[in-house]
């Protein structure tokens, strides 16, 4: 019953929804035994799969991800990727694999809806970026997708390296 018209604040948001951060996630994983920290809202049954966060800032939080979830996430970082300018053909350096990070999973999979073929580098988001020029004699990809921009740059700077020596066909990083 609650109306987008309502809310005029974060604030407002947090007073009318019920909210919670990772630490109390974390806090009910260990005061239940609760896997998912009380997030779980489906049946176990009905999960596609679990994913996982990082765990940057502790032990990761997992999470469900039923069919439906799935086809929302696609949809959603179609069109995230569609609006930052990947379009249908791209080739794509992505990093980490496909399930490190739910957010990676997403990314990857919007790459399979929008028909962007995806160069998974295996190696973890902090590593990429070696990883990618070693690999760029074999690719000619036009896109390359980074989760720690700040790692890379230094990475590039120090070795002198110009990415368009690399990969000719690049549009953006």
């Amino acid at each position: 019953g609650l109306a987008p018209v309502r809310i005029g604040s974060i604030a407002e948001f947090q007073n009318y929804v019920p909210t919670m951060d990772k630490d109390e996630v974390r806090a009910e994983r260990e005061r239940t035994g609760d896997p998912f920290g009380g997030t779980l809202c489906v049946p176990i049954e009905e999960l596609l799969e679990v994913n996982r966060s990082t765990g940057t800032t502790g032990k990761p939080n997992i999470f469900g991800v039923t069919r439906g979830d799935r086809r929302k996430m696609e949809e959603a970082f179609a069109r995230m990727l569609f609006g930052i300018g990947f379009r249908k053909g791209d080739r794509s350096m992505i990093q980490g694999g496909t399930r490190w990070h739910g957010f990676v999973h997403g990314v990857t999979c919007a790459h399979y809806k929008m028909g962007v073929i995806p160069y998974i580098i295996p190696d973890s988001v902090f590593d990429m970026t070696p990883s990618s020029f070693q690999m760029a004699p074999d690719t000619d990809v036009n896109v390359i997708t980074l989760g720690w921009p700040e790692i890379s740059i230094k990475y590039i700077k120090e070795k002198g390296i110009i990415p368009k020596n690399y990969f000719p066909r690049l549009r953006f990083v």
